[in-house]
Parts: C-alpha cells; structure tokens; sequence
C-alpha cells in the first residue's frame, strides 16, 4: 500500500511538471490532496509531497502564469536546460504573479516551509529544502518575500543543528549510524543550497529591507548575503564533512 501512496504522488507530481499547463483543471484538487499528505506518518510520503509541491508550482505557474511566463517556453525545444517558468528579475518584489497563482503558490511555499522548520525527520526536512530552491528559482522572488524571515529563521536553526529535525527522534531514524551520518551530511548540503538560493534569487539590496543585517567579517570570502543575513557557506559544509570524518573509540 505504501508503494502503491508513492507511486501515486510521483505520478501526480509529474504531470503536473511536464504537461506545459494542461494540468490546469486539476491543480487545486491535487494541492488539497497534498495538504494532507505532509501531514502522513510516514516520512517517506512526506518526502514525496515535498517534491510534488514544487512540481505543481511549476505547473501551476505554466498554466496562470499569463505574460509573467518565460517567453523562452514559447521558443522551439532544445536540449539545454528547461528554462525557469516565470519571467522574474533579481530582487525585484513587484507583484509579478497573477493574484490567484500568488495565492497558489503562496499555499505550496508555506506547506514546504512548515516541513523545513517543523517536521522531526531530516531526509524530509532536506527534501522540502531543495524543492524549495528549486521552487523560488522558478517562480522569482515574489514567490516567497513576503515569508522571507520565518525562511531565514528555519535556516538559522538548521545551520546550527537546533531544528526540531536534529534535536528530536524523527520517523526516518530507525537506521544504523552511518546512514544517519549521510542524512546529515545532505541536509547540511540542501541548506547550503537554499541559502545560495535565497540569495540568488533575492538580492541583497531587497532582502536587506526586510531584515536587519548581520554584519560579515572582514576576512571571509565565503560569506555570502542571504536575505541581509551572512552565512558562512564554509561553516555549513564543514558542518557537514566533519561528520565523514573518522571517529575515535
């Protein structure tokens, strides 16, 4: 039956994904069904759902993207990489999106960020974090301004192993040690990635009206600006490699 629930969200996630909008009539009846599948027990179901959030996303952006959609997706195919659904500008937070696909895709970001900040297991936790990236790169950055500082505050937490996700005994933790070192290890990763994300998408200058500032310090070339945070990308990756290295009895 679990193959069978799985199965089922993959394939509902792919046609929302790769029908160029056709999928339209059925984007809020899927999204309903998603609203309770991230709540299953199950953390593998959870994951799916993370993935299939994003998917609608694009979908959903495809079909009531309206002039935001990417003039690229009306140019003969190629084999280059898929272009980025809406048509956004770095650090712009104009109203870009229809109001009603706002409101759509308002409801998949705030979904996917209750996974990161709230749910016990990690894979589900890195899982939502890179459908997220993937999310906000797609749609732009009026996708998920307005939630900017409970995302920054999420990645705060998971950057210094204080989410419910690392501090909690989840429902994928019935594993031996070394599999749980790699849960670690992409977690650790796919937030890196979010925040590179973030800031990529958002901007300095724009973010930076949002939230107060960390000030960086002078001599790390790895800082990068997140939302007017500085993350140490170094420090999060060490985070995650010191976790390879070998242990002493």
């Amino acid at each position: 039956m679990m193959n069978v629930k799985r199965a089922s969200i993959v394939a509902l996630g792919n046609l929302a994904e790769y029908t160029e909008g056709l999928f339209a009539p059925h984007l809020d009846p899927a999204l309903q069904c998603l609203k309770v599948l991230v709540d299953y027990f199950h953390h593998e179901i959870r994951e799916r759902a993370a993935i299939a959030l994003q998917q609608l996303v694009h979908g959903a952006c495809l079909a009531h993207g309206g002039p935001a959609r990417d003039p690229a997706y009306a140019a003969p195919p190629n084999d280059e990489k898929e272009p980025k659904a809406i048509n956004w500008t770095k650090g712009s937070e104009d109203p870009v999106l229809p109001p009603q696909l706002a409101v759509y895709v308002q409801d998949c970001v705030g979904l996917l960020l209750r996974l990161i900040a709230e749910d016990t297991a990690k894979s589900v936790a890195a899982v939502a974090c890179e459908s997220l990236n993937e999310l906000i790169q797609d749609a732009g950055p009026s996708s998920f301004m307005s939630r900017l500082p409970q995302l920054l505050e999420a990645l705060i937490l998971l950057a210094n192993g204080k989410a419910p996700c690392q501090t909690l005994l989840g429902d994928d933790d019935d594993h031996e040690e070394d599999d749980d070192d790699d849960h670690d290890n992409v977690l650790m990763d796919n937030v890196a990635d979010l925040c590179g994300g973030v800031a990529k998408v958002a901007g300095a200058d724009s973010a930076s009206a949002v939230v107060p500032s960390r000030h960086r310090r002078a001599s790390s070339p790895s800082d990068e600006v997140v939302g007017g945070f500085f993350f140490d990308f170094e420090a999060v990756r060490t985070a995650s490699s010191d976790r390879d290295a070998p242990r002493r009895c």
